[in-house]
């Protein structure tokens, strides 16, 4: 049994468009990339991005933020920061540790302002470490008694100058 010329080339044709249905499906249902792995935009306090923000909004539709800033709000979606900035965090972040009026520095992706309550909205936030604790962290390690300055001249401990 032969087939005909025409035959041929309906099925190759047939072959690649269910090649490129299947390609085009997969790239489709992607998982959305996580906030973690996003390119941060902006890192500071909320009265710094606050500033930023009601300059030009639209710069900032879409962008990926770091901020710090005292809690002032607190409901079971999300919290506010400095009673202008609304962040809904994603439904994994434990909201249970999270205590009105302290500083808290959280990453999330701006997705609106709010014109009538002058209010930024943040979505799939997550709790950030401090980089203030992280620093003092560092630094109570290596000023363990074991970490003497040494000068590498004479090789000689320096002593602890406190």
């Amino acid at each position: 049994m032969s087939l005909s010329k025409k035959s041929k080339v309906i099925i190759v044709l047939l072959l690649f468009g269910v090649a490129v249905a299947y390609a085009v499906f997969q790239y489709s249902m992607q998982p959305p990339t996580k906030i973690e792995s996003k390119k941060v935009d902006f890192t500071g306090t909320s009265d710094e991005f606050l500033a930023k923000v009601t300059a030009d909004f639209s710069a900032w539709q879409d962008k990926v933020v770091v901020i710090t800033g005292a809690i002032t709000n607190n409901d079971s979606n999300g919290i506010t920061l400095s009673n202008q900035i609304y962040c809904q965090f994603r439904e994994d972040v434990d909201k249970a540790a999270i205590i009105g009026n302290q500083s808290i520095t959280l990453k999330g992706r701006v997705i609106g302002y709010d014109d009538l309550l002058e209010e930024v909205k943040l979505d799939q936030c997550i709790i950030q470490p401090s980089l203030i604790n992280n620093h003092e962290k560092i630094y109570f390690f290596f000023n363990h008694p074991l970490f003497e300055p040494i000068d590498f001249g004479t090789r000689r401990s320096l002593g602890r100058t406190r």
